[in-house]
């Protein structure tokens, strides 16, 4: 796993991913804040995609052919925790493991809207590959 500190949108990998939570509502996975908003701004019909990928509310990761959904949350107004990222942090790697060579942009996950701090979260994440890059910057619209 790299760190590096740049826009995740000028990423130059397969899969580009932010984190997310768990809500859906109106068919719809609840994508209002963050790098999630925007990511559902980048991608028109993400959130309505990523509503099908999963029953109840712990999924870990979904990814299509483009972009990749790693949750932190459970529920949107909660903040992430350690424990639902070391969970996506398995699902991730079960992904990669199918998929040898795939290169995935992910923003630091559970800082910012999340609430922990990178020193929280570097221990879980420091296991992923070096074909996922974490996006230290803040995540901008373009």
């Amino acid at each position: 796993m790299k760190i590096v500190t740049a826009n995740l949108w000028d990423a130059n990998a397969d899969i580009i991913a932010v984190t997310t939570n768990g809500n859906v509502k109106n068919g719809k996975l609840i994508m209002g804040a963050g790098a999630a908003k925007a990511m559902r701004d980048n991608y028109p019909g993400i959130d309505r995609w990523a509503a099908m990928q999963f029953t109840g509310k712990r999924y870990g990761w979904i990814s299509n052919d483009t972009v990749g959904l790693f949750q932190t949350k459970i529920n949107y107004w909660e903040p992430s925790t350690v424990k639902l990222i070391e969970f996506s942090v398995k699902k991730l790697l079960a992904w990669l493991e199918q998929r040898p060579g795939i290169t995935v942009a992910l923003n630091f996950p559970g800082i910012g809207l999340g609430g922990l701090t990178k020193d929280e979260v570097l221990p879980v994440i420091e296991q992923l590959p070096d074909t996922v890059t974490i996006y230290k910057a803040p995540v901008v619209n373009t």
